[in-house]
């Protein structure tokens, strides 16, 4: 058989005598690994992932929960079990599997809970999201993270709005908007200053229809918009105008 050449870090690879051996004759660590600037250092022990910012400390990205990731941006922190950061800035991910994706400043208390991409954002509870936007809160800080109170609710886009305790809400666009505690399944579209005052609300400042307008039929009024006015139809097909005083006045059409 022909003699061949072996390179040498093969031939030490080969007489290796265990794993991390193996790994230093081949010259690979697992510590820290450098390109283009940036160092990452990887604990598998634990299953951590944080990368560093190239030159300065204070802005190292943070990875302290067990399973957790931070990579990407600057000053970011995964505290969290199975938490992540991935990009931006100052976002923290402290709750159980939460995450956040760029932004700057968004603080993900909630357990399973997302921040994307805002801009100084609190998710104080459990299952809560947000998409863009600034200064936004979902989930009164009084509730537990792990309180699902303010479940499947999320903000999108709009600046200062607050979702309290509601499940199942959204505050889409708009300027300080809230839907208070127990208002569920209610949602904001737009608009500036507006409260809730009920549950499974749609509330806008205006709204311009491009078809038809449709009305279920109901026994009465809801009382528990008392002192707005109401529009409805009864289970005769009656069309009613309730004031804000309670009292119903029929539309007859002539």
């Amino acid at each position: 058989m022909p003699d061949f050449t072996v390179k040498t870090d093969i031939d030490n690879f080969l007489q290796s005598d265990d794993k991390e051996a193996g790994r230093d004759n081949l010259g690979i660590n697992l510590d820290s690994v450098t390109a283009a600037g940036a160092t990452t250092l990887n604990n598998i022990s634990v299953g951590r992932i944080a990368t560093l910012h190239p030159t300065v400390a204070a802005n190292n990205n943070t990875a302290n929960g067990n399973s957790s990731a931070s990579i990407g941006g600057t000053g970011n922190v995964a505290e969290g079990p199975r938490s992540g950061t991935f990009g931006g800035r100052g976002n923290e991910a402290n709750g159980t599997e939460s995450s956040t994706f760029g932004g700057t400043f968004q603080t993900v208390r909630g357990n399973e809970s997302e921040g994307f991409g805002g801009t100084n954002i609190t998710l104080n509870t459990k299952f809560t999201n947000t998409v863009g936007g600034a200064n936004h809160v979902v989930g009164l800080a009084t509730s537990a993270a792990s309180d699902s109170v303010a479940k499947h609710s999320i903000t999108v886009g709009g600046e200062d709005s607050v979702i309290e305790n509601a499940t199942h809400s959204a505050i889409v666009g708009g300027f300080t908007n809230t839907i208070e505690t127990d208002h569920n399944f209610s949602v904001i579209l737009g608009g500036q200053n507006i409260t809730t005052d009920a549950a499974d609300t749609a509330y806008v400042d205006n709204l311009d229809v491009k078809g038809s307008v449709y009305i279920k039929q109901i026994n009465a009024a809801d009382t528990d918009k008392i002192g707005k006015c109401q529009l409805w139809v009864n289970t005769s097909g009656d069309l009613y105008l309730t004031l804000p005083n309670g009292t119903d006045r029929q539309i007859a059409f002539v």
